[in-house]
């Protein structure tokens, strides 16, 4: 009995030291692996702008970022085509603002002496160890030379038939029909001798008016961009205006000569139109005509782009202006 006791306490013993191991000392390996993170997208930049603004005025040019890593950093420079960088402005051309904004960067644009000036804008985005560059074109173009060259051009194709008083009667005779048709009597035959007399005299001479202006080379240099807006319409602006030119030079003067035709029409109305007043010629951007009823402020006003609004009472005469340029562009254009 003492000996089968015995080799059962070993058996139990054995058993015991198996399963912890059998003594054979801990087992460190650890079987988990680690993934790596995925890298970081790609940095990339984007840039979005107009593309083209008027002068004196302000560009937006947006920038959007995403991707790389690290701190980062935007930057943007512009320069004019044909310009070297101006030390003394940052390296960016002359007479521009730059300024950051949330959307990106504002750039301020002054007046502009040609018919346009190009651009490049660089916008340089900096991640990390990553840098992108992305560049815009624009073009800055000369409102008010735009709107002169348009007044010239609108001359150019009209003024044959205005130096004889082609546009202005016919834009009488329209007139007359609708105060007749609005209850007026006026008859047209009676205007007659006023336009004789508009007519004759000094300043009527087809070679004399304007006739520097009507195909001069600086006009055609400003449609270039060859000569920039002073030197082309300086004299041209000139000529037009009743305080500085000497008749029969004088294009205010040559339109004024139609005055009493239109008086003798307002006085006879009876009432059915408003008499208007006069004022020195002026030149609508929005129809490409001009006219002694523009620039006075009881007619109505011009807006920031040139662009004349007949007070309603006044609104007539738009559609008067307009027929008569019409027809004296044709009248020309045949001749």
């Amino acid at each position: 009995m003492y000996v089968t006791r015995k080799i059962f306490v070993l058996s139990a013993l054995t058993l015991a030291l198996s399963a912890c191991g059998g003594g054979g000392g801990d087992d460190t390996s650890d079987n988990t692996s680690t993934t790596p993170p995925p890298p970081p997208p790609a940095y990339s930049v984007s840039v979005d702008s107009a593309e083209s603004v008027e002068e004196n005025s302000s560009l937006t040019v947006g920038v959007s970022t995403s991707g790389g890593e690290g701190s980062e950093s935007i930057t943007a420079s512009i320069r004019r085509s044909g310009e070297d960088s101006d030390d003394e402005t940052d390296g960016n051309a002359s007479g521009v603002t730059v300024e950051q904004s949330s959307e990106g960067f504002v750039f301020g644009f002054g007046d502009i002496a040609y018919k346009r000036d190009e651009y490049t804008i660089t916008i340089e985005a900096t991640k990390g160890d990553e840098t992108k560059s992305e560049t815009v074109e624009v073009v800055v173009n000369n409102e008010s030379g735009n709107q002169t060259a348009a007044y010239v051009d609108s001359v150019q194709s009209v003024l044959p038939a205005q130096r004889q008083f082609i546009a202005e009667w016919l834009m009488v005779e329209r007139l007359v029909k609708g105060v007749n048709l609005s209850g007026g009597d006026i008859d047209i035959k009676d205007i007659k001798p006023l336009y004789l007399s508009a007519t004759s005299g000094d300043g009527v001479d087809n070679n004399a008016l304007l006739s520097a202006h009507v195909s001069d080379d600086r006009i055609s240099g400003y449609a270039d961009n060859s000569v920039n807006e002073s030197d082309a319409f300086d004299g041209f602006l000139a000529n037009i205006s009743a305080e500085t030119c000497e008749p029969p030079r004088c294009f205010n003067e040559h339109l004024v000569r139609v005055k009493p035709m239109f008086d003798y029409v307002f006085e006879r109305s009876g009432g059915v139109i408003q008499e208007p007043a006069y004022g020195d010629v002026g030149f609508d951007a929005g129809t490409g005509t001009y006219s002694i009823f523009y620039t006075a402020p009881d007619n109505g006003s011009f807006d920031e782009h040139g662009n004349w609004t007949f007070k309603p009472e006044f609104e007539y005469l738009r559609d008067i202006i307009v027929a008569g340029h019409a027809a004296a562009q044709t009248f020309s254009n045949a001749e």
